[in-house]
């Protein structure tokens, strides 16, 4: 009994959803998916891909509240390093330079 409640409570669901002059304004956009995501190969020497993230709202640290995480993808070995707040990206590049690529050479591919 009960599963036939279920099946004409959402027989009505249904129809109240399709004849909904509201619910029909604002649902989303039925698209063509996009595809398949490509997923990053797999790097065969440490240092070549890295990944570069920001984390800020840290407590400070010698007037340096922010943290750049420079992470490498194959071995997971990271560089933080701090950053002022009101940063530049002229300064994130030197910092890069003094702190990764003299250590580890230009990498192929930043994400």
């Amino acid at each position: 009994m009960t599963f036939f409640f279920w099946v004409g409570m959402k027989k009505d669901i249904f129809t109240f959803l399709v004849e909904c002059d509201i619910f029909q304004r604002h649902k989303g956009k039925t698209v063509k998916t996009l595809g398949v995501v490509q997923t990053l190969p797999i790097p065969t020497t440490i240092w070549v891909n890295i990944s570069m993230d920001f984390i800020i709202g840290l407590p400070k640290f010698g007037n340096k509240p922010i943290i750049m995480v420079v992470l490498d993808i194959l071995s997971k070995y990271a560089h933080l390093c701090a950053l002022s707040h009101h940063f530049t990206p002229a300064i994130v590049a030197q910092l890069f330079i003094n702190q990764i690529f003299k250590l580890h050479g230009m990498p192929t591919s930043i994400v």
